[in-house]
């Protein structure tokens, strides 16, 4: 094909046509089968994927801004049609794979999408096409981190990138050993310490404890935790002590009252002046 033929420029009707194509050839065979039986399915999905293959190759050529190639391709992924192919299994698997993770590289290496403000299309995306980054180059870990936060707002089941946004967070040691619910629920906390500003996260914990922020059960003592250990290795006594003694006071509450007096003997020795009133 010649790169001035019609076929190879871009126009937005053949984003559109690409699954109203698929749609019509749908309809022709239940008017005339009364159903599209799964050979025909795997055969106008296998036709469909080829379709969009050509149609963002052609986009991503275009003589076009990178946030309106991004918008474009994010019209391609938000039809019915490509959220069903991704969820195909009928064949062309290998076709498929590789069509989604050029795509995925080539929305990974804009700086649009690093710096910002194009993440949240770029999420988007790769949610759709069940891409769950790790280590993206060019990218500090925590923005690798917040993609996968936003990745997991958009694909909500058990399970869904819990391992990778964990791995996009164990440089840390502030951060080893906690959840992917945990470290999705205090995002701006993470980020911050992946940021390496740590006295940030801090006074955002006590923010939020200021603020009476609900809070699930099953976060609390790690939150605690959290806060002390930054207290910790920021060496600020004050909110260490602070801490210290909204952490006893959990375990009182919780009836660990051993741990409570460990926890309280362990602080006195360290820092004389805690007291629980």
């Amino acid at each position: 094909m010649y790169p001035k033929s019609v076929s190879q420029q871009f126009d937005d009707k053949r984003i559109a046509s690409d699954p109203i194509l698929f749609d019509n050839a749908c309809d022709f065979l239940l008017s005339k089968c009364g159903a599209v039986s799964h050979e025909n399915l795997n055969f106008l999905f296998h036709v469909y994927l080829n379709a969009i293959q050509d149609t963002m190759k052609v986009l991503l050529n275009a003589q076009l801004s990178v946030t309106d190639k991004l918008y474009r391709l994010q019209d391609i992924f938000q039809s019915q049609q490509t959220q069903k192919l991704a969820q195909w299994t009928g064949g062309a698997e290998e076709q498929k794979k590789m069509l989604f993770g050029q795509v995925a590289q080539w929305i990974l290496s804009q700086e649009e999408v690093r710096s910002g403000t194009g993440m949240e299309l770029a999420a988007e995306m790769l949610a759709t096409m069940g891409i769950y980054p790790t280590q993206i180059g060019g990218w500090q870990d925590s923005g690798v981190f917040l993609l996968l936060a936003k990745i997991k707002d958009r694909r909500m089941e058990m399970g869904i990138a819990d391992a990778q946004i964990v791995s996009s967070t164990s440089k840390s040691p502030l951060l080893a050993g906690l959840d992917a619910g945990f470290l999705i629920f205090f995002r701006d906390i993470v980020f911050s310490i992946l940021q390496q500003e740590e006295e940030k996260a801090l006074r955002q914990i006590e923010d939020k404890i200021a603020q009476g922020t609900d809070i699930p059960v099953e976060y609390i003592e790690a939150f605690l935790i959290l806060g002390l250990n930054l207290s910790a290795k920021l060496e600020y006594t004050d909110d260490y002590i602070y801490f210290k003694k909204l952490q006893i006071s959990l375990l009182i509450d919780l009836s660990r009252t051993d741990e409570a007096r460990m926890n309280l003997q362990t602080g006195t020795r360290f820092c004389p002046m805690i007291r629980i009133s």
